[in-house]
């Protein structure tokens, strides 16, 4: 996955990331990022385009 790579490459953990879009993005950043420990979360105008497994995991980013 491209985050993880990212993390890899710059040395910044995802536990320290924030992942925003707008509008299709939006829908890409909840689909993604509800799956990864990730910082937060910023969706503008988007929508949650499927059902998540959001029971796999203890805690979850905040979401806007």
């Amino acid at each position: 996955m491209w985050l993880k790579s990212l993390q890899d490459t710059t040395g910044i953990p995802l536990e320290s990331t924030i992942l925003s879009g707008f509008s299709q993005g939006a829908a890409m950043a909840l689909d993604v990022g509800l799956m990864l420990p990730l910082a937060g979360l910023v969706s503008l105008s988007g929508y949650l385009p499927s059902k998540p497994k959001l029971t796999a995991r203890k805690s979850f980013p905040p979401v806007l």
